[in-house]
């Protein structure tokens, strides 16, 4: 009996199940006990609950995982008489290995049992020497291959359980493989020698039924594939720590539809639901915080699909489908299958109409589905297989992309629920070399946090503002990557020393204050950034030209900081990591992305978007006994302005706060809003920003304040007083100084200028 046959029979089951009123008797867990293991019910003894069995890791449920309760104490299927157990997982049987041997040679290959490969003489080997048998039922490291040479690709190898026809390995020839008894085929089943060297589609695998991948597994794989569609430029590091050029790049400018479709049918239990909505939703937030800023088509689907975000509405936006999506329940939807065919038909239908208008010439495809593979055949819902639609909207991107087209589409399908028709799915997704985008996932609470940080930030250095929590890690390296932009600067006069803050803007220039640098006889500067030697300057300290601290002396200012602010140019570039990277800085094409505007945006647009309430909250750093604490203050506007500027009169030497306190100051301190934390003397020169989720956009440098209270006090974050406030130079009032130097120029080369916007 094939599959599809067995497909159908289950599916007509649950359309048995839909009849059943609730008024049925309900089922009896009598003899449903599982030796090594423990079940689970859904909806306790009631019709529809689903009694899931649980065996420890390394152990598989047989001789079923889940049971449907149908009424009248019957069971779906019917429990075997011989009780279930849980049994130990095995892996495929390794010694398929072409020219070479396996050992040991043994009958079946359980949990932990390890194998070593080598090749006959003439044939050089690649792949994993060593290979261990993991509790998923899968093979550790990569498939060993034997290879002659002689071929214009490489032997493409034969993977575990598995069988491969056809043995030239010149252009154009193609080899087909099939798994052995018991096992089913996932990846390509055939591949073709192209011209460039490498085999079409992705290698296949044979694994048992009972085989899953781990979370660790779904976050190192999908996390990797994503990126390819998310980073505008970058690198990525391969396992022999060669920098080698990723397979697709977005370019600048392209755009990203991203369709995700949540399995809501009968055979998808309420937990499994859950999980899954909590990773798209973990996943869209991640999303968010890179340069390209996608539309977003959300459906959930039974044998109905419910459209939750149209991907042509204008509120396609991340927050509004966050919004929308946590309104979408479970359970809400007709029918107990998947109309996968439905689902895709939806998907086609749109990029039809965007062909239509022209819009798809430049934009990548992404499908992310969330589903059993269990297609519905109850009544006129005659759903089927979904490979016709899948195929037509792979013509669709032929016709648009021509023989490229691969690099524009991508189907992720997440395998969910008890029962999972994976050579279904397998059928549907996309199959690429060295990606994977088929993931059959267990019951795992651990995935939606993996999902939160399935995207590998890393390689993405060139984006600015990047700062991630460390979730409880206190090691030191993960703390920098909350604040990567920091440096500290300390400057020497004779013997004497003063340090200061700085934050990196770009790699070869710190944003800081120019009061550090007040002594005319400076005899050396230097600049310690995270993990890397000392930094050194190519040229004295830019200062703005405006600034003058006796400018107004003759006003009753003895010390004036307006215009207080410097940049500092390094002999060579930072080294770019997640631990060291710039923060973004107003008007700028990456600190509007940040923000999550158009690149249209002015930079009086900016400046209204992100200073536009009367009390704004941002956060600056502040080292204390060698450790950096961050630091919450409100920037008081508009209304709320006038009083904290007013406090400057309770500073020594200033008589008029008027003269003392220009238009290009933001104020922070005081108790009105909340007790605000305060700046202390060696924080000067830092960077006063703005929080938008992980992106940092810097609006102030910190230069001076009424009183420093940190003085003999001994404890890192001192609170403000009511008339304790911290003056900060606005960067958009520095934009003319800023775009000087750090712009594009005509005749300086050696250092990646920032796009300023008007």
């Amino acid at each position: 009996m094939g599959p599809e046959i067995l497909t159908l029979i289950y599916s007509l089951i649950l359309c048995l199940v839909c009849t059943v009123s609730s008024g049925v008797s309900v089922c009896s867990t009598d003899g449903m006990s599982i030796r090594g293991g423990e079940y689970s019910l859904s909806n306790g003894s009631n019709v529809g609950s689903e009694l899931l069995y649980h065996c420890p890791d390394g152990y598989y449920p047989y001789p079923k995982r889940m049971h449907r309760c149908l009424g009248h104490n019957r069971w779906s299927p019917s429990p075997s008489r011989r009780g279930s157990e849980c049994r130990v997982m095995t892996c495929p049987d390794p010694s398929v290995l072409r020219n070479g041997e396996v050992s040991p040679v043994l009958l079946q290959y359980v949990v932990g049992d390890q194998t070593t490969y080598e090749c006959h003489d003439g044939y050089a080997f690649a792949g994993s020497a060593s290979r261990v048998c993991k509790s998923n039922g899968k093979w550790s490291g990569d498939t060993p291959i034997c290879d002659h040479g002689s071929g214009h690709c490489r032997d493409p190898g034969v993977p575990p359980g598995a069988k491969r026809n056809g043995n030239m390995l010149d252009i154009g020839d193609r080899v087909t493989y099939e798994c052995s008894l018991g096992l089913m085929l996932l990846g390509s089943k055939e591949r073709i020698c192209l011209e460039g060297g490498d085999w079409s589609g992705t290698e296949p695998v044979c694994y048992s039924k009972h085989y899953y991948d781990t979370p660790e597994e779904v976050s190192k794989y999908f996390s990797t594939s994503l990126e390819n569609r998310l980073a505008i430029s970058g690198l990525d590091d391969n396992t022999d720590g060669q920098q080698v050029q990723r397979s697709i790049q977005m370019r600048q400018g392209g755009k990203l539809h991203i369709y995700i479709a949540l399995d809501n049918s009968g055979s998808i239990s309420r937990d499994n639901f859950t999980v899954a909505k909590n990773c798209v939703k973990a996943l869209i937030n991640q999303i968010s915080f890179f340069e390209v800023i996608p539309r977003y088509g959300i459906l959930s689907f039974a044998s109905e699909v419910n459209e939750i975000v149209d991907i042509f509405s204008p509120s396609s936006h991340s927050d509004m489908v966050l919004h929308n999506l946590n309104k979408v329940t479970y359970g809400k939807l007709n029918g107990t299958g998947s109309n996968l065919s439905r689902v895709f038909k939806k998907i086609h239908e749109k990029m039809a109409v965007f062909k239509k208008r022209n819009e798809l010439e430049d934009t990548q495809q992404a499908i992310i589905m969330f589903t059993d593979g269990n297609v519905v055949v109850c009544k006129t819902n005659m759903g089927g297989s979904a490979e016709p639609t899948v195929i037509r909207i792979r013509n669709l991107m032929e016709e648009i992309h021509g023989k490229d087209w691969q690099k524009y589409l991508d189907i992720y399908v997440f395998g969910v629920g008890a029962e999972m028709n994976e050579e279904e799915i397998n059928k549907l997704v996309s199959k690429k070399s060295s990606e994977k985008h088929f993931y059959k996932l267990r019951d795992d609470t651990k995935l939606t946090s993996l999902f939160k940080m399935i995207i590998d930030e890393s390689n993405s250095v060139g984006l600015c503002g990047l700062s991630w929590d460390r979730d409880g890690d206190d090691s030191t390296s993960s703390k920098r990557q909350e604040y990567p932009w920091v440096v500290t600067i300390s400057v020497e006069v004779g013997n004497e020393h003063s340090s200061c803050m700085g934050a990196l803007v770009t790699p070869r220039f710190v944003l800081t204050a120019a009061h550090c640098f007040r002594e005319k006889q400076i005899d050396r500067i230097k600049v310690k950034v995270f993990n890397q030697e000392d930094m050194t300057l190519e040229q004295k300290p830019i200062i703005h030209s405006e600034y003058d601290v006796f400018k107004k002396k003759d006003k009753g200012v003895s010390e004036f900081y307006d215009y207080d602010v410097a940049l500092l140019k390094l002999n060579s570039d930072v080294q770019m990591s997640k631990y060291t990277r710039p923060i973004c800085i107003p008007c700028t094409i990456s600190s509007i992305r940040a923000s999550g505007l158009h690149t249209s945006t002015t930079c009086k647009a900016q400046e209204e978007f992100l200073l536009n309430q009367n009390s704004v909250p941002a956060r600056f750093m502040s080292e204390w006994k060698g450790q950096m604490y961050e630091k919450d203050v409100q920037i008081k506007l508009k209304e709320k302005r006038e009083s904290c500027i007013k406090d400057a009169e309770e500073a020594e030497g200033i008589k008029n706060y008027k003269e003392a306190v220009t238009k290009n100051f933001l104020c922070t301190g005081g108790t009105e809003d909340k007790v605000e934390d305060v700046a202390c003397k060696g924080d000067s020169g830092g960077a006063l920003y703005l929080k938008n989720q992980k992106r940092r956009i810097q609006v102030g440098v910190i230069s001076w304040g009424v009183k420093d209270l940190c003085m003999g006090n001994n404890i890192p974050k001192p609170l403000s007083t009511a008339t304790t406030r911290d003056y900060h130079i606005n960067l958009f009032r520095m934009q003319k100084f800023l775009k000087m130097h750090l712009g594009e120029k005509k005749n300086e080369t050696n250092y990646e200028p920032l796009k300023f916007v008007d």
